[in-house]
């Protein structure tokens, strides 16, 4: 869930970003996009999401863009591909917030 809301929130500051710069665009485009997870990922270095992550573990981004439409999953919009490498983990005991670096690159259609 933690990786999907991260990616989520890479795909909306992508976007705007996309949309400020693009200059030929006379007034603003909003683009509102799903994240939808494969949970298909090959595991990184055996790092599954099945215990706490530390420093320097990996996880692999592969996941299914939709339009949102409303309150439900619309047409396919593309994909995002990426990979997250946590900086820091929850430690021993969940007391700690851990930190991650997530690189991504983002493919709309058309």
């Amino acid at each position: 869930m933690r990786k999907q809301r991260a990616v989520l929130a890479l795909v909306a500051v992508s976007v705007a970003v996309w949309v400020a710069s693009a200059s030929a665009i006379s007034s603003p485009q909003v683009f509102n996009l799903l994240d939808v997870s494969q949970d298909t990922n090959e595991p990184i270095g055996g790092f599954t999401f099945d215990k706490r992550p530390v420093g320097g573990d990996q996880f692999a981004i592969n996941d299914n863009l939709n339009k949102w439409a409303g309150t439900k999953k619309g047409a396919p919009a593309g994909r995002v591909v990426g990979l997250g490498t946590f900086q820091t983990g929850f430690g021993a005991d969940f007391s700690h917030k851990a930190t991650a670096l997530i690189v991504a690159q983002i493919y709309l259609q058309g």
